[in-house]
């Protein structure tokens, strides 16, 4: 960001350098759509791999919210860009009413809810009770 100033929005993206991530999730999908012009300085296939790589000043990448908030030393430039990503929950028509279906079924929308909240900034990550790949590091 010293060379090139803070993006503003997702088209000054491609005057800077970015690190891409090889897996296809979203973020990385994203980014490669936003800024297809972009100088692509490394390339991770995890995501501890693409932290680093930031962190060490190789350049912009597309995080998670929570995964880039609980670095102290990492800076959020673009704020929500609404990515969405669905998820399909699949059960026999016959099944989808008995309670205990019904309840999971529940159970998991309440939670992918909650997720989404907690992926995109606007709720903060537990430290209890949660995968501790996931958690802050403070729990």
């Amino acid at each position: 960001m010293e060379r090139h100033g803070r993006p503003e929005c997702p088209a000054d993206i491609e005057r800077h350098l970015v690190i891409d991530c090889v897996a296809k999730h979203p973020g990385a999908q994203w980014l490669r759509s936003v800024a297809p012009r972009a100088t692509i300085v490394s390339r991770a296939d995890n995501h501890p791999g693409l932290i680093l790589a930031v962190r060490s000043g190789a350049g912009l990448a597309a995080l998670l919210a929570f995964q880039g908030d609980g670095e102290s030393d990492l800076v959020r430039v673009i704020d929500n860009i609404d990515l969405v990503t669905p998820y399909y929950l699949l059960m026999h028509r016959h099944m989808q009413n008995t309670p205990r279906v019904r309840a999971f079924a529940d159970f998991v929308a309440s939670e992918i809810k909650r997720f989404r909240a907690m992926v995109s900034g606007e709720a903060s990550v537990p430290t209890e009770g949660f995968p501790p790949h996931l958690g802050n590091r403070a729990g």
